[in-house]
């Protein structure tokens, strides 16, 4: 009889981790409003989603299940003016830089960069050695961890450097015209667009820029990606005149030489936005048209992508922002819908997905996976793949080993569970196949 309650007790348990649910959560809904067109986080996960082109300002200290307005509490502009509060995060201080509504498209000129010590609650003007009305429409973060401040009026493209947290600001590089994008490295260098073939390097911090004689003919955008082993992977609009008008390239040189990924998934599908996890899963999002309004992952370098379930977003459209959580929750803006979260986490900081049950080191990931699944963890025995009825459709005898892979080629998509027992005890996680 004993025997027999804990079985129960361990089919029940199984039961409440298997239990089918959406992919994703909404955790706010902003109706007709377009909705955040970024994510910033700081050092301690705080999210701030930034609306374009308006004074608006969210914040969630819970990777995006909640939200609170700051919006009150943001520096004012005139009401006559059409500004952008554009953010910025170093460790856990907040910038705001309010410039044009367009980098060049308006009469008015930015009113500079404010600082926020307490998380948005209130602001000073940080504006030293910059020029009160300096147009500041991007920041980045250098590798030695000053901060660099993009200024663009009509053509007028500059650099400025802190190396205070805004406290002062040096004018360290005169572009001369508009740059098309700049792109941080954090471990040693920056890349910089002018546009076709103009591609510069920093490895100083943005003082002094090196031309790289590179093969790439079309613009670099900001959201390069780089992944664990070094290759940079970069989406970008093709010219006129191709019938593929945007498209994934790839570099394993620092940038010098560049490739066409194989991605004829994603070829004239406009991608808005990229985020990549520790684990090397690439997650895109895409601009609504006739032939797509999906996220798409791709866990091979950008060579094959698959769509991500959708379940649990109430209108698909644009996909304008998306990114990973510090712990490793998908997060999404959906254009006019809403903010939503994915219901697991597909990430962690190590890499994979971080269970949470006896084995205290157990990493699974990619999730959601197509060919397999890779399982990390100390001594493993046994992994036990169950569908959603219950059913063991893979079972995996280990002796003891640190990482095993589980072929998933064979199993329908959808969402299943993996029991993996180790020596230290046992650990569920829900799993999704998507082909």
């Amino acid at each position: 009889m004993k025997k027999l309650f804990i079985v129960l007790i361990a089919v029940s348990l199984l039961h409440d981790v298997c239990v089918s649910q959406d992919f994703w959560q909404e955790t706010f809904n902003f109706g007709s409003s377009t909705g955040p067109h970024d994510f910033v986080q700081d050092s301690d996960g705080r999210i701030y989603a930034e609306y374009f082109g308006s004074q608006i300002l969210r914040q969630s200290t819970d990777e995006g299940l909640t939200w609170t307005s700051l919006s009150s509490n943001l520096p004012p502009s005139s009401a006559f003016e059409s500004c952008t509060y554009s953010f910025f995060c170093k460790n856990d201080i907040l910038f705001t830089h309010i410039h044009s509504g367009s980098y060049s498209g308006y009469i008015n000129i930015g009113h500079g960069i404010y600082r926020s010590n307490d998380h948005g609650t209130t602001w000073e003007k940080v504006v030293e050695g910059l020029g009160a009305d300096t147009n500041i429409v991007e920041m980045y973060l250098a590798p030695n961890g000053n901060i660099l401040a993009y200024h663009e009026y009509y053509g007028d493209a500059k650099i400025f450097t802190s190396t205070d947290n805004g406290n002062n600001w040096t004018l360290t590089y005169d572009l001369g015209y508009s740059k098309d994008a700049i792109w941080v490295n954090p471990e040693n260098e920056i890349l910089l667009s002018y546009g076709s073939n103009l591609l510069y390097k920093s490895t100083d911090n943005g003082i002094t820029w090196n031309y790289v004689n590179n093969t790439f003919t079309y613009d670099i955008m900001d959201e390069m990606l780089k992944t664990s082993d070094g290759t940079l992977i970069n989406n970008t609009n093709l010219s006129a005149g191709t019938d593929i008008w945007f498209n994934n390239y790839k570099s394993d040189d620092n940038g010098y030489t560049w490739v066409d990924c194989a991605d004829s998934d994603l070829d004239s599908i406009d991608i808005i936005t990229q985020c990549i996890t520790a684990g090397d899963t690439i997650y895109c999002g895409t601009f609504e048209n006739e032939i797509t309004k999906y996220i798409y992952f791709s866990v091979d370098e950008a060579e094959t992508w698959d769509t991500v379930d959708l379940s649990g977003i109430n209108y698909i459209n644009s996909i304008y922002e998306i990114t990973i959580t510090k712990s490793g929750y998908l997060l999404a803006s959906v254009y006019f819908d809403g903010i939503y979260r994915s219901a697991e986490k597909v990430s962690s900081t190590s890499s994979g997905i971080q269970d949470n049950n006896d084995i205290c080191n157990l990493s699974i990931y990619p999730n959601p996976a197509s060919d397999f699944i890779t399982i990390e963890g100390v001594n493993i025995q046994r992994i036990e793949v169950i569908d959603m009825t219950g059913k063991k459709v893979a079972v995996e005898d280990y002796s003891d080993v640190s990482v095993a892979k589980i072929n998933t080629l064979s199993l329908p998509n959808g969402v299943y569970c993996l029991r993996v027992s180790a020596n230290e005890g046992w650990g569920i996680k829900r799993v999704i196949i998507n082909k």
